[in-house]
């Protein structure tokens, strides 16, 4: 018709493209209301839908260990929580479609995580329901089980494609990197930005912000964490030993630089997951049988005496977490801390053990009163309350691995969680065996990883709904990158297959799970 009239097509895109600004620039008039975050997020949705659709499960990878959000939901929910639901999504789609499998086999792993789900609903359902402060209820809780059901769930939808082999330095780039996120929160803190808290998780902020009102010293949680991806991503792509390597010291340099940065955040548990790590590579690797050994305690002791005489002069974060060390004099105030926040603990599971019969076969759930936790708080603010954990029992935050798990779910939810532990360091220790031998490295670290985990959560600090994801997304990764959960009989096969049947680059489709 335009060009009837004689007219350009210019003008056809015009009269298209103004009333859409027009209509775009009423709705987001405002940034701070809800209606204009919602028109932003699908704008930018909407041109990023074609990669999201063709990226989606790398999407969900590289959001997994993020800091990132999807503002306009009701909770805030972590961006990987909302790739989780479109990645099932596709899952069942492709199910559909083409007709291929839902998900890797892996049915030893997946039968304890639906058992555990199913006792968690079960539990909910028998305790007052699953409802959260932010729809409005009077019970609190739902974020605790948003985090629980996410590692369930998003392990589902990590093994619903199969990675390919040559992506695994990518894929492992993606997975542990985008932790560095975190970092960003502590940067928009110290520098006064409100606007990347659109995006990103406000918990870094707050914990700043805390120290800040009770007059504590500065502690970077975000830089924190962001030091320790990128010091396990070292110890992913090259191992203890391509580390430890004295013809490239620079790899040696960036993995003592992240260590450090791992202590601005004053969290002794950081050393101590490092020394686990550590420990279990170093092992797994067969390292501990050659002169690596001997070279490795003359660094640690030649690093030792160069720290022990400068500690005072360091940051008191860096001396928080240094004072798990025996013999190291830090700054008194350090001490305190420290001291005060394990004796706060100690206080509070004397506190709770008595209460752990009353739960054993019907555990409490996570939801709680949001009345009573907001009234302990006001009256521990203003002295009412001698002890000071009084609020963090109420919400069920025991800083206990085994407290935050049988109290909630009981024993039943205790014994599904150990079945599922067994179960995905018994499919770990196979795909390491078994696996690909390009694989080897990347399958070791899963391994030692899953089992630093694991030690950690039952011996110093375990908090369910949040260590759950950490859990899953590290067996979900290895069965995803494997193509399942791999077994001797299947690995001596394609041994033993003529040259002619030899498998392509990727992982052989035939084989069979354990």
């Amino acid at each position: 018709m335009f060009r009837q009239l004689g007219l350009p097509a210019w003008v056809a895109l015009y009269m298209v493209a103004i009333p859409i600004a027009v209509i775009v620039g009423v709705s987001v008039a405002d940034p701070t209301a809800p209606t204009s975050l919602l028109t932003l997020a699908m704008i930018v949705g909407l041109g990023l839908a074609p990669v999201i659709l063709r990226f989606y499960h790398e999407s969900l990878i590289a959001a997994w260990n993020s800091a990132l959000v999807v503002f306009f939901l009701p909770g805030r929910p972590t961006l990987a929580m909302a790739l989780v639901a479109l990645t099932v999504l596709m899952a069942v789609v492709n199910r559909a479609m083409v007709r291929r499998p839902i998900m890797l086999p892996a049915k030893s792993v997946t039968a304890p995580l639906l058992v555990l789900a199913a006792i968690m609903l079960i539990t909910a359902a028998l305790t007052g329901g699953i409802a959260g402060r932010a729809f409005g209820g009077e019970m609190w809780g739902a974020r605790r089980y948003a985090g629980a059901f996410f590692g369930v769930i998003g392990f589902f939808a990590l093994i619903s494609r199969q990675i390919p082999v040559e992506r695994v330095n990518l894929i492992g780039g993606l997975f542990l990197l985008s932790a560095v996120t975190s970092a960003i929160g502590d940067l928009a803190y110290a520098m006064g930005w409100e606007w990347p808290f659109l995006i990103l998780s406000t918990d870094v902020a707050l914990l700043q912000a805390i120290s800040e009102y009770i007059g504590s010293f500065v502690r970077l949680t975000g830089v924190c964490w962001a030091a320790w991806a990128v010091l396990n991503f070292l110890m992913l792509r090259y191992g203890i030993s391509g580390i430890l390597d004295l013809s490239r010291p620079w790899r040696m340099l960036f993995a003592i630089a992240a260590f450090g940065g791992t202590m601005l955040g004053g969290y002794r548990s950081y050393i101590v997951l490092t020394a686990l790590l550590f420990t279990l590579l170093f092992f797994l690797e067969g390292l501990h049988r050659t002169k690596v050994l001997a070279i490795t305690l003359g660094l640690s002791g030649l690093f030792i005496a160069a720290l022990l005489p400068n500690i005072r002069s360091m940051p008191l974060a860096v001396q928080r977490s240094l004072s798990i060390l025996p013999l190291v004099d830090v700054d008194p105030v350090a001490r305190h801390d420290a001291t005060g926040t394990l004796d706060w603990r100690f206080e509070m599971w004397r506190a709770v053990f008595p209460e752990v019969p009353r739960y054993l076969w019907l555990g409490k759930g996570f939801g709680y009163s949001g009345t009573d936790y907001y009234l302990t708080q006001e009256a521990h603010r203003r002295g009412l309350l001698r002890a000071s954990y009084e609020d963090t029992i109420i919400s069920g935050n025991y800083h206990n691995g085994f407290l935050t798990l049988i109290i909630p779910f009981g024993v039943w939810g205790l014994g599904a969680f150990l079945w599922f532990s067994v179960a995905s360091i018994r499919a770990l220790s196979r795909n390491y065996r078994y696996g690909d031998p390009r694989l080897r490295i990347f399958n070791r670290f899963l391994l030692a990883s899953f089992l630093t985990r694991f030690i950690f959560y039952w011996s110093v600090y375990g908090q369910f709904d949040l260590d759950m994801a950490s859990f899953t997304g590290l067996v979900g990764l290895s069965i995803s990158l494997n193509g399942g959960i791999l077994s001797a009989r299947a690995s001596a096969r394609e041994a033993a297959a003529p040259e002619s049947e030899t498998p392509p680059p990727a992982l052989a489709p035939e084989l069979k799970p354990a």
